[in-house]
């Protein structure tokens, strides 16, 4: 029993390390996003790669939204699902920088 306790704590530790690393990317690959969107005023082909980038962030729920109507995919859809995608992540970003401000004035306190 010891011993599935031991595994049970280094499981927890091995998955919060993979949720902090979930959210290092996340702010990673936006803060790549701002700086390719920034260049491209002086390189416009980085425009496109930032494009085919979002297009491959976004392929897997254009295609649920394709098969849930039928096989049709609406302009509005191929706008609307990324900046949705975007807003969710930015959600997520504004939570995760909140819940490391609210956990070190917690522990601060002790």
């Amino acid at each position: 029993m010891h011993r599935f306790i031991h595994q049970l704590r280094q499981f927890h530790v091995l998955a919060e390390i993979g949720t902090t690393g979930k959210h290092l990317l996340r702010f990673f690959t936006y803060g790549a996003a701002v700086v390719m969107l920034t260049m491209s005023l002086w390189q416009p082909w980085l425009l496109l790669l930032l494009l085919a980038f979002i297009a491959a962030y976004a392929a897997a729920p254009l295609s649920n939204y394709r098969r849930l109507n039928d096989g049709k995919l609406s302009l509005r859809a191929l706008i609307c699902i990324p900046v949705l995608l975007a807003f969710a992540d930015l959600a997520k970003m504004t939570g995760y920088v909140q819940g490391l401000c609210e956990r070190r004035r917690v522990l601060g306190q002790r």
